[in-house]
């Protein structure tokens, strides 16, 4: 996965490396699904001008989920993070 920014300043994450247009980042199959838009405010280090960073999701729980209260009943998919990768 990879974050990328656009010229006007949104934020997108991509599933694979994107190429650069003349104002945007686009996914190679230009489908819809292939990236997603993340808060803008996020990594303000990512510019237009720069690279894309690649990144990968953790889930950022420090608790075994069957440790945790209404273990069943946790949907771990708010508490992901992106992380750059090593």
């Amino acid at each position: 996965m990879f974050l990328a920014r656009d010229k006007d300043n949104h934020l997108y994450l991509f599933n694979d490396l994107p190429r650069k247009g003349s104002e945007c980042w686009w996914a190679e199959s230009g489908l819809d699904g292939t990236y997603l838009r993340v808060d803008d405010s996020l990594y303000p280090e990512i510019t237009w001008e720069s690279d894309p960073l690649p990144v990968s999701l953790t889930n950022g729980m420090t608790d075994s989920p069957a440790e945790l209260p209404g273990a069943g009943d946790i949907d771990c998919s708010s508490d992901s993070d992106l992380l750059p990768e090593n």
